[in-house]
C-alpha cells in the first residue's frame, strides 16, 4: 500500500508518502495561500526520491478539514483528481482525528482548537467560535493552531503512520468541511 497524503486543511500544509505504514518522506510548509504553488510539486519530490511514480500509489488520502475556504479546496480537488485520474480509493478523516495522532497519547484530555479567521477558534463537538483568551481559561492542555499551543510530538506524516489508513473513510470525492461558511455574495433580488 503506497499512499500520498495531503493536509491543506491546517496552518502548516504538508505532503507525506507512506507505504504500508511507514513515513518514507513529508514535505510541510507554513500556509500562505500558496497551496496550490506547492502541493503537486511537493508531491513530485517525495514520490521521485522515493523513486516511485504517480502510477505506483495505491491511496490517495486527504484530509476534509475543518479549514480555511481556498487552501481546503486546493487540497481537496487535487486529492479527487488524482484519485480519479489513478482509479484508486480516496480516503479521508477530519483534522481533528490528524491532531488526535500528533499529541502524545500520555497527554490526558487536550484541547485542540483550530483557526477559524480573524482570531477566532472552533473545537471539536462545540458549537460556535472562541477566541483565544476565552480557550486559555480552560484547564486543558491546549494543541493545535492556538498562539501559545503546545508543540506536538509528531508531524503530519508521523501521525498518519499510527494512524489505519485503509480502515478510514473511503469515498468517491471528497466535501471540504469549512470552519466558516464561505462569505459569498447574493446577486441582487436573491
Amino acid at each position: 500500500m503506497l499512499t500520498l497524503a495531503i493536509n491543506t486543511a491546517s496552518q502548516e500544509s504538508a505532503v507525506a508518502l507512506i507505504h504500508e505504514g511507514t513515513l518514507l518522506d513529508e514535505i510541510s510548509w507554513e500556509s500562505a495561500a500558496n497551496e496550490s504553488k506547492k502541493v503537486i510539486p511537493s508531491a513530485e519530490k517525495i514520490l521521485k526520491e522515493a523513486d516511485k511514480a504517480w502510477q505506483d500509489l495505491t491511496h490517495v488520502f486527504v484530509v476534509k478539514g475543518p479549514g480555511s475556504y481556498t487552501s481546503l479546496r486546493v487540497g481537496i480537488s487535487i486529492a479527487n483528481a488524482l484519485a480519479w485520474q489513478l482509479n484508486i480509493p480516496l480516503i479521508t478523516t477530519d483534522v481533528y482525528a490528524i491532531w488526535k495522532h500528533r499529541i502524545d497519547p500520555q497527554v490526558e484530555n487536550p484541547l485542540i482548537a483550530v483557526a477559524a479567521g480573524r482570531d477566532f477558534y472552533i473545537i471539536e463537538g462545540e458549537d460556535g467560535r472562541f477566541t483565544a483568551e476565552e480557550l486559555s481559561e480552560r484547564s486543558q492542555p491546549m494543541y493545535g493552531e492556538l498562539p501559545g499551543a503546545n508543540k506536538p510530538a509528531f508531524t503530519f506524516g508521523q501521525a498518519l503512520t499510527s494512524i489505519k489508513i485503509e480502515e478510514l473513510e473511503s469515498v468517491k470525492s471528497v466535501e471540504p468541511l469549512y470552519n466558516a461558511p464561505p462569505n459569498i455574495t447574493k446577486p441582487k433580488g436573491a
